[in-house]
């Protein structure tokens, strides 16, 4: 699925509505949506692998690598070559939707783009299960604090968050309860318009394959049952906080 990830958010993009169209897109995750914070945050040392050694080193690993023919290399992603964070501004274009290009926030805090928040391993708690990296509620922290005066009314806020709940052992409902939660803190310093992506199929996970059917059983049923809640819950809280949330349902975008 690593290859893929930029696919489903490119293809999401025509259940974007044009009326966004808004100055920044800020994005909160894990290594779904990560393009280079866990890199800065842990010196080089995760995603795993070095992509920047020579070409046939045993050293090579093959995250960031774009196997077009290109060689082109992007350091910092949990995906073969860029993923749909570094797509999506550019697809959007296509849409007319005028979303600047974003980087990563740990290798630029203080400009004024570097919107994306995620890091790999995060949950939606307070744990990243790759060890002493920040998480959700610490990626909300950070860009609440890089706001300054600043209004957040003109920020398409995407999360796309939970994969790592299911290791993790967070249930379903406090999964659900911590992504309501990180939407209120944003909303309340002017945020209008949240785009949030369920959880995709675990079970399609080499990890989760390899554990075999009690592991596949219990990843399915968090899933569905997680997305489940998001698609109850989220219509209305949106309604109760006078805010806009669009549910993407990525299983059903992306088809095996």
């Amino acid at each position: 699925m690593r290859n893929l990830t930029f696919l489903f958010l490119c293809l999401a993009l025509f259940l974007l509505p044009t009326s966004y169209g808004r100055e920044r897109l800020v994005v909160f995750g894990d290594s779904l949506s990560d393009i280079g914070n866990s890199f800065v945050a842990t010196r080089g040392a995760a995603p795993p692998g070095q992509p920047l050694a020579p070409l046939g080193s045993p050293l090579r690993g093959d995250y960031g690598v774009t196997f077009d023919g290109t060689g082109a290399i992007f350091p910092g992603r949990f995906t073969d070559g860029q993923n749909w964070v570094d797509y999506f501004p550019r697809i959007a274009e296509q849409f007319h939707v005028d979303i600047s290009p974003v980087t990563a926030w740990l290798r630029d805090p203080n400009n004024d783009n570097a919107t994306d928040f995620a890091v790999g391993g995060s949950t939606s708690g307070d744990l990243n299960v790759n060890g002493a990296l920040p998480s959700l509620p610490d990626q909300i922290t950070a860009y609440l604090n890089g706001l300054g005066l600043k209004n957040a009314i003109d920020d398409l806020c995407v999360i796309w968050i939970g994969a790592n709940d299911f290791g993790a052992k967070i249930e379903p409902l406090k999964t659900v309860a911590n992504i309501k939660d990180a939407i209120a803190q944003l909303s309340e310093t002017g945020a209008k318009n949240f785009f949030v992506i369920t959880i995709p199929d675990l079970a399609l996970t080499p990890q989760v394959k390899a554990a075999g059917g009690a592991t596949i059983l219990a990843a399915t049923q968090f899933v569905v049952t997680t997305n489940v809640l998001l698609a109850v819950e989220l219509p209305r809280f949106a309604f109760a906080h006078q805010i806009r949330i669009d549910l993407v349902d990525i299983n059903a975008i992306f088809v095996p």
